[in-house]
């Protein structure tokens, strides 16, 4: 791999008009990106259970996509962060130039879901997986609350592949930096896509970011 160096820096070969030119791409980011993409490789049988989920997705194009992430993030004895009210994710997408009437949204917590619905979906074009099972905070539910992993793990990887690629390739991406889910998100997205994000707070709150 061949590398292009600049003001003491070295980037992957081929990003450096990007990084020039977009002053809100953190360089740490960028390269999260392109290693994150290096290891991030699906087997075949992992990919035809991910083709298979995307199915009733196919044709999605010209959306944004929210990332609500809440249970035991922002609760309960493993809380790592603050709740953000699902009105302020939308309110950041409504207060950029970003206009989109179709919305997909990823959420673990049934409860932020309804809300979306109820708050919004007369106005916007909501669009979700009604199929899939929230758990409201998968890894506390299994280590605290005795849900059982072998018959539920296979299940919730396949679902969290599905929201990756729904929501890498979204057209414009609004999530929390608190959320690994929200970031790993991002840094799967095109390079010149990664600018096109929303933070639904300010980045100063979240601790280690930016790093």
């Amino acid at each position: 791999q061949s590398f292009h160096k600049e003001m003491g820096f070295f980037y992957p070969k081929g990003l450096e008009d990007l990084v020039k030119t977009n002053d809100t791409i953190i360089l740490n980011d960028i390269w999260k990106s392109f290693l994150l993409k290096k290891i991030y490789k699906l087997n075949n049988t992992y990919q035809e259970h991910l083709n298979n989920k995307l199915l009733k997705f196919k044709g999605l194009t010209n959306y944004a996509a929210i990332h609500i992430r809440r249970g035991d993030k922002v609760s309960g004895r493993m809380k790592e962060s603050h709740l953000i009210e699902t009105n302020k994710y939308f309110e950041f997408l409504e207060n950029s130039n970003y206009k989109f009437e179709n919305i997909f949204i990823s959420t673990d917590s049934p409860d932020a879901l309804q809300e979306c619905i109820n708050l919004y979906g007369n106005k916007y074009n909501l669009i979700y997986d009604d199929t899939e099972i929230r758990h409201d905070g998968y890894p506390c539910k299994v280590v605290y609350e005795g849900l059982n992993l072998n018959e539920t793990s296979q299940e919730e990887l396949i679902t969290a592949l599905k929201n990756f690629e729904i929501l890498k390739n979204s057209d414009v991406l609004v999530g929390t930096p608190a959320s690994w889910f929200f970031r790993i998100s991002m840094l799967l997205r095109p390079y010149d896509k990664i600018k096109d994000v929303l933070y639904a707070e300010n980045l100063s709150n979240i601790p280690g970011y930016p790093e």
